[in-house]
């Protein structure tokens, strides 16, 4: 592995997040496996999935996967939910 973002070779790659990680096609989830290979890859990614069903997501996985320092977890948020309870002044985009 070239990848100088890793001091070492993760045996395991979990990701979890929404669409934007498990769609019908390649997300970045299978963009970082493929620069990962050879890795097992876990995609527990769920589309119109928030922030919540993500952080249950990831506990259950731990209690399942027994995450170990020799995993990768990857583990994006959803800007839109985290904003949702701000007015309009917050907001980048209107």
């Amino acid at each position: 592995m070239n990848n100088s973002l890793f001091n070492y070779q993760p045996k395991r790659l979990f990701t979890f997040g929404c669409s934007f990680t498990h769609y019908s096609w390649g997300t970045w989830a299978n963009c970082l496996a493929k620069e990962l290979e050879p890795i097992e890859f876990i995609n527990l990614g769920r589309s119109g999935s928030g922030n919540q069903y993500i952080f249950n997501m990831v506990m259950q996985a731990d209690s399942i996967y027994n995450f170990t320092h020799e995993d990768l977890v990857v583990v994006p948020v959803s800007y839109t939910h985290l904003r949702a309870h701000e007015t309009d002044s917050y907001l980048v985009c209107r």
